[in-house]
């Protein structure tokens, strides 16, 4: 089971959540648990980034770290907080619940913003508008496929591994089936493979 921060931890918890009126400590196990489960961390909260149009979502580089934790330091970002094993142990229990559903409304954002939508099967496919998205992300050396290898890590992290190989499946269609798209996708393919496995 997951423990209750004590000590250091604690005095750390409280001063990086200073001002939001919680006591984080209490309610979770560490600041990427809180995040996700709607809590506000470090001025960011899970809503802003739902909601955010495309435009910040291509721009704004400090909420991807946020919305899908890894277990390492980003080095983009390397203030965002990071994914412990209790965090993991705790998000893939009915007490993380909300924490889940949360990381599912913000894979759902991405998927919006690359052009990609589930099908009535629940299999996630080429969105109407996948040709319109791809611009903005399907080019050699784009930063988002960091960001996909990001968010399937993530997903197989926190619960959610049949979501992120359903989104390999797609992405693995359109590297087999798009000449413009393996070229653009390039070596990053076999680290969406191995974040999966």
């Amino acid at each position: 089971m997951w423990k209750l921060f004590t000590g250091k931890v604690k005095k750390l918890m409280q001063s990086k959540n200073k001002g939001t009126g919680k006591n984080l400590y209490v309610k979770y196990p560490g600041l990427c648990a809180a995040f996700l489960s709607g809590e506000k961390v470090k001025n960011k909260i899970y809503s802003d980034f739902i909601y955010a149009d495309d435009w910040t979502i291509e721009y704004l580089h400090t909420y991807i770290q946020y919305a899908f934790p890894l277990k390492e330091a980003s080095n983009f970002n390397p203030t965002a907080p990071i994914l412990t094993d209790d965090e993991i142990e705790w998000i893939r229990t009915p007490a993380g619940d909300a924490a889940r559903n949360n990381l599912m409304l913000m894979f759902n954002r991405m998927l919006t913003f690359y052009g990609f939508a589930y099908t009535s099967e629940s299999q996630i496919v080429l969105a109407d508008d996948f040709e319109k998205r791809r611009d903005t992300w399907l080019t050699y050396g784009n930063h988002n496929m960091l960001r996909i290898t990001r968010i399937l890590k993530s997903l197989t992290l926190l619960g959610h591994e049949t979501e992120a190989k359903k989104f390999f499946a797609a992405l693995k269609w359109l590297y087999d089936n798009d000449d413009n798209a393996c070229k653009s996708i390039g070596k990053s393919f076999e680290y969406w493979e191995n974040a999966v496995e």
